[in-house]
């Protein structure tokens, strides 16, 4: 590894050449040290403190405890929140990579916490009715004020250490799967105590199809710098606030969506090195349910949900899991599609053939703001060496052969795959007309010389 920052590595293969693959979020963390080390997420048990689970390698991290306490460290700071009026204080949490849920936290209600990069993604998922419109957490070790966003800034020993974002409201069918103005949910603080409410009254008309609804409190850390931007669309499943819906509602509807991330821009090339190319995509799908035969579309440049059934299918995830992954430089079509695009891509997501949500339910939800990973890959090739015909030789013939020196590749992210491109062109200098092979697959042996090509119409 030759170099890195929170959202890319770069590194030397053992042909001379380089790759660097580029994150959607941030996926390294600077320690100490000043080193570049890998994030990890996962929450492993804390062997001092049984019943305690902590998120692993990053510069902030969170544990989870009974009955949902949770506790932060972000630097010198820690401070944590303890929900309150809980049917069980001593639930055990039930732990699953970096997610966390306790199942019937509150009446009819369930409490998930999913830990990313830079944030930890909590809602509180109500099955039916029953369940109570507000709910309240003590916070200690910090004091939380209101922001004009509608969220809570949070503040430790007189450093800002974090914010909680103002509050969705999601039902699962209707007119409208937006309801957070409906609901009227609010953030509210009286000394240490923090809750979220809903309206009573606009809970108690909700149908039974309305359930499960999910209401959306999140904690993020302090911001990281991203140039990268997330657009999403669907046939009815996505929500004002970005939550977006995989699978069928209570009705059979399907519920399908796409994202769009824009083309990163290749590194600058050094002068004297061959120029970077786009080597891949990798993308990860993070959704509270297990899908099975999820389909990944790759779309046209539209950003209307149409475009997906003429969508070229990438790859169909047989699951059942709960991450949808997709890595489409698999296969010539494929690579072909991410490479012509130089302004960005829509991946469309199918409705799978079953979907298994944490409310038993046939219908999830994810929020591509927090549940949507994307790596992009560029190489830096080695240059190849034409053996045939010799340098500075004329040929005559319009159907020519160009024979040369096959290309070593030790980057296992685009598997090992190499196309070739050779032109032809009618002059000595190089310029005039030029007859094009397109790009032909280097799959063959390793050491046997690649071949092309390239017939001049007479």
């Amino acid at each position: 590894m030759s170099a890195r920052t929170a959202s890319t590595s770069t590194w030397q293969n053992s042909d001379g050449s380089r790759s660097v693959r580029r994150y959607l979020t941030p996926h390294f963390y600077k320690t100490a040290a000043g080193t570049w080390s890998a994030i990890d997420s996962n929450l492993t048990p804390v062997a001092s403190n049984p019943g305690w689970w902590k998120s692993g390698a990053n510069d902030w991290s969170m544990a989870a405890g009974p009955a949902g306490a949770l506790n932060f460290t972000v630097g010198k700071h820690n401070f944590g929140f303890v929900p309150q009026g809980v049917t069980d204080p001593s639930r055990a949490a039930v732990v699953s990579g970096a997610s966390v849920a306790y199942r019937g936290l509150w009446a009819q209600t369930d409490l998930t916490e999913l830990v990313t990069a830079g944030a930890v993604k909590e809602d509180l998922v109500v099955a039916a009715p029953g369940a109570p419109s507000s709910f309240s957490f003590r916070l200690n070790g910090a004091t939380a004020t209101a922001n004009r966003s509608g969220g809570l800034d949070l503040v430790a020993g007189g450093a800002r250490v974090g914010s909680v974002p103002a509050p969705t409201v999601s039902i699962a069918a209707g007119a409208s799967l937006d309801q957070t103005k409906a609901a009227q949910v609010r953030l509210t603080v009286a000394g240490d105590l923090v809750s979220i409410s809903v309206s009573a009254r606009w809970l108690a008309t909700l149908p039974p199809a309305a359930y499960p609804l999910v209401i959306d409190p999140s904690y993020a850390a302090l911001s990281f710098a991203s140039t990268w931007t997330i657009s999403s669309v669907s046939d009815g499943g996505q929500v004002a606030n970005g939550v977006m819906q995989i699978g069928q509602d209570a009705a059979g509807a399907n519920w399908r969506a796409q994202t769009y991330v824009p083309a990163p821009t290749a590194p600058t090339t050094a002068p004297g090195d061959q120029p970077w190319q786009f080597a891949g995509v990798y993308l990860s799908l993070n959704c509270d349910c297990k899908v099975t035969n999820a389909p990944i579309y790759g779309l046209p440049g539209s950003s209307t949900f149409s475009g997906i059934a003429a969508g070229q299918l990438i790859y169909t995830d047989a699951g059942p899991q709960s991450t949808v992954d997709m890595q489409p430089s698999v296969g010539w079509d494929n690579w072909s599609y991410l490479a012509s695009r130089s302004d960005g891509w829509w991946f469309g997501l199918g409705t799978p053939s079953a979907v298994n949500a944490t409310s038993g339910g046939n219908l999830g939800t994810f929020n591509p703001s927090y549940m949507f990973f994307m790596s992009v890959y560029y190489q830096q090739p080695h240059p190849t060496v034409i053996s045939s015909p010799a340098d500075g030789s004329i040929v005559s013939t319009t159907d020519t052969t160009l024979t040369a020196a096959r290309v070593t590749d030790d980057n296992a992210n685009d598997n090992g795959t190499i196309f070739y491109d050779f032109r032809v062109s009618t002059s000595a200098d190089g310029t005039g007309a030029v007859v094009d092979s397109g790009w032909i697959s280097g799959g063959v042996a390793p050491g046997t010389p690649s071949t092309g090509r390239c017939r001049q119409a007479a």
